[in-house]
């Protein structure tokens, strides 16, 4: 559909551009053509005005058969008979146009464009101290000049198609990089929903079914209900993550903000991290966590932390330190978390930001989780008008980086 999209625009924005091309250089090619026939109509003018005044001071009318010059020039009466003329204009024979000797008697000059024995003739008829006077000018030079820039407005079509082309083809990427992005968004989505949302339904209802198979005690049934209830709560905890990677391209997120004390949001996340802790003999030590108050909403400030903590604890070696370290400035909080990991040796940063990416060691880790913890994270903290950092340190170390404004 994307594609089938892309090849439609691309074709109408060729076809746009290729007939504003086309309509720019015909409009050029009618403006050179104006602009040579006023010019030398101007030129004619001028040196016919001149030369005719010239004449008149040198000599009488009755002699101008005797004199030579380029243009051809006649005197006439009113009624368009010819007076006399130059000695190189007796080949101009074309007929009077009487409409426009009538105007030049009337209000000043009057030209038109004729061909006369197979050539064109620019021709100024014009009232000169009392005389009518019709000037001609070949313009076998201007259809030159008509017919090479028509012939590179010929030979430019194909440059301007393939111009053209590439230009759209580029508009069409560049307009459709979004849209693209969103669908391919949204097809990875629909496919790691279906397959996160199939692994707790499944077990959830394995569980079901094995508690109608037969006839069970109390004690069993109990113990098949907390199974169920432990399902439908990572059922609508996902389903909860699910929503904020589905706001995340689009939006910022409504915010309910309030002053929150950073050791009430941290502190009540390590007693429910303490179980796990203990499992994987890990000590965390906090470095300056009083003391600092954050304008934040807290609901999301903490979810975003408990993501960072959880994966800190989930992917430390064992045995190993969690280091949790505040610092400020007066434009900036800083909130950083450094873990040892021997998994993340090599890993591309920018790839744990991406929804359902949980690292190219994870199979080797054995680690659970959706991949969803960091962008999740990462989506809070922007909104915020923070930052998330992730770093991979010498010695197997792992920071993750909380940057926030200090007045927001």
């Amino acid at each position: 559909m994307i594609k089938a999209t892309k090849i439609r625009l691309t074709a109408l924005f060729t076809l746009g551009i290729l007939a504003f091309s086309v309509l720019l250089l015909s409009v050029s090619y009618f403006y050179l053509h104006q602009s040579i026939v006023q010019e030398i109509r101007k030129d004619l003018w001028d040196s016919g005005l001149r030369e005719f005044r010239e004449i008149l001071e040198v000599t009488a009318i009755r002699d101008f058969p005797s004199v030579d010059e380029d243009e051809v020039f006649q005197v006439l009466l009113p009624d368009g008979q010819l007076v006399t003329q130059t000695k190189n204009s007796f080949y101009f024979t074309a007929p009077v146009n009487h409409s426009l000797l009538s105007q030049a008697n009337e209000n000043g000059d009057s030209w038109e464009i004729i061909t006369f024995e197979n050539q064109r003739h620019l021709v100024i008829y014009a009232q000169i101290d009392h005389y009518l006077v019709r000037f001609a000018h070949p313009i076998h030079q201007l259809e030159n000049y008509e017919n090479h820039f028509l012939v590179l407005v010929l030979l430019s079509v194909p440059g301007i198609l393939l111009l053209s082309y590439l230009t759209s083809r580029l508009l069409v990427q560049l307009a459709m990089k979004p849209i693209t992005e969103a669908f391919r968004f949204q097809e990875n989505f629909s496919s790691n929903v279906t397959h996160e949302l199939l692994t707790p339904l499944t077990s959830l209802k394995g569980n079901l079914e094995v508690s109608l198979r037969k006839p069970r005690s109390a004690e069993e049934y109990r113990d098949f209900v907390a199974l169920g209830l432990n399902e439908t709560n990572r059922i609508i905890l996902l389903l909860q993550d699910l929503y904020l990677l589905a706001s995340s391209n689009f939006k910022s997120l409504d915010l309910l903000k309030s002053q929150v004390e950073l050791s009430a949001i941290i502190e009540p996340i390590l007693a429910d991290l303490a179980p796990r802790l203990a499992a994987k003999s890990l000590c965390v030590e906090a470095i300056n966590l009083n003391g600092h108050s954050l304008r934040c909403d807290g609901v999301l400030m903490g979810r975003a932390l408990t993501n960072l903590l959880d994966n800190a604890v989930k992917y430390s070696i064992e045995g190993s330190k969690i280091f949790v370290s505040a610092s400020k400035s007066s434009s900036q909080f800083i909130l950083e978390i450094v873990n040892q990991s021997d998994h993340l040796e090599g890993e591309d940063t920018k790839k744990l930001f991406l929804p359902f990416y949980r690292g190219k060691n994870s199979e080797a880790m054995r680690a659970t989780g959706k991949g969803l913890g960091l962008n999740i994270a990462n989506y809070i903290l922007l909104s915020h008008g923070g930052s998330l950092g992730l770093e991979v340190n010498a010695n197997n170390g792992f920071t993750a980086r909380v940057t926030l404004p200090q007045k927001s």
